[in-house]
């Protein structure tokens, strides 16, 4: 009996300060915590053209041969901004296989001033893809419905080995140039 009570209190002990509460749940985040921040994207028309610069584009969407006369990687969204549909343009001419993903960023620079139709309310808390395409090892079309993607502004990758592409791009559903 006296080595019972002792048992029984350090199991009361254990129980009361060795459990501890777990959340159920669940947290999608894949690349960092932070969001891209995006300072402007290129406009481009229904056939990839580019129409103008909004504020000051933080692109990295293609590399060059060692001449600098042949795009050897690259990868351009269009329309830009879209509201159902877009078309992704992926370049790869190197070996290897790329990653195509798309994630949600923030908008930093005040270009969202300058006939912006989605506000500066675009705050983003952490990071994840919202569309990911693996073994992407030739030249590509991707067309994307994103009339199921909220309204904002995203960065669309293309990751390979040794290699980061991105270009930013806008989804608004109440965008329609052409009326």
């Amino acid at each position: 009996m006296n080595r019972v009570i002792p048992l029984l209190f350090f199991a009361i002990l254990f129980l009361l300060f060795g459990c501890s509460k777990q959340s159920t749940e669940s947290v999608n985040v894949t690349k960092g915590l932070s969001a891209p921040i995006i300072t402007g994207y290129e406009e481009r028309d229904d056939q990839g053209f580019i129409v103008r610069h909004v504020g000051e584009p933080n692109i990295n969407n293609q590399i060059f041969n060692d001449v600098g006369n042949e795009v050897i990687a690259g990868i351009y969204a269009y329309p830009n901004p879209a509201s159902y549909e877009m078309a992704f343009y992926l370049i790869n001419h190197l070996s290897g296989s790329f990653k195509f993903y798309l994630v949600r960023g923030t908008v930093e620079g005040g270009f969202e001033t300058a006939g912006n139709f989605l506000g500066s309310t675009n705050m983003v808390a952490g990071s994840y893809h919202i569309i990911e395409i693996d073994s992407i090892t030739a030249d590509k079309h991707i067309r994307i419905d994103v009339g199921i993607i909220p309204d904002g502004y995203y960065r669309a990758y293309l990751e390979g080995d040794n290699l980061l592409l991105w270009d930013n791009i806008v989804v608004s559903h109440d965008y329609y140039p052409y009326q």
